[in-house]
């Protein structure tokens, strides 16, 4: 009788320690919830929906603890801008064309 009641809390602990230190450890493994630093568009169903590299709506992901200067590149000009550290919206611009890119250009 012991020998079954330690056989199954044998069982769950190792059962335990396989999922609550798969969930411990998720955060390190490649891909899991990773930002994507940098220039992101968004497919909309506005300005070419992103095809062609045409955005109508982005995000620009400033991963450093920084201010970075960034140049946002549009259909027809490029524009720089300061981003603070985490997620910054952009939007295409009715003078300059919808978004194309965005480059780091250093501290600001």
């Amino acid at each position: 009788m012991i020998s079954s009641s330690l056989k199954r809390f044998a069982t769950l602990l190792a059962a335990s320690l396989v999922v609550f230190g798969a969930i411990a450890l998720s955060p390190l493994l490649p891909g899991a919830n990773a930002a994507i630093c940098g220039f992101d568009g968004i497919r909309t169903s506005n300005l070419g929906s992103g095809s062609g590299g045409y955005f109508e709506k982005a995000n620009y992901t400033n991963c450093s603890k920084k201010n970075q200067h960034i140049s946002v590149k549009y259909t027809y000009a490029s524009r720089g801008m300061c981003v603070s550290p985490g997620t910054t919206v952009l939007y295409a611009n009715p003078d300059l064309g919808a978004l194309r890119g965005a480059k780091n250009l250093g501290s600001c």
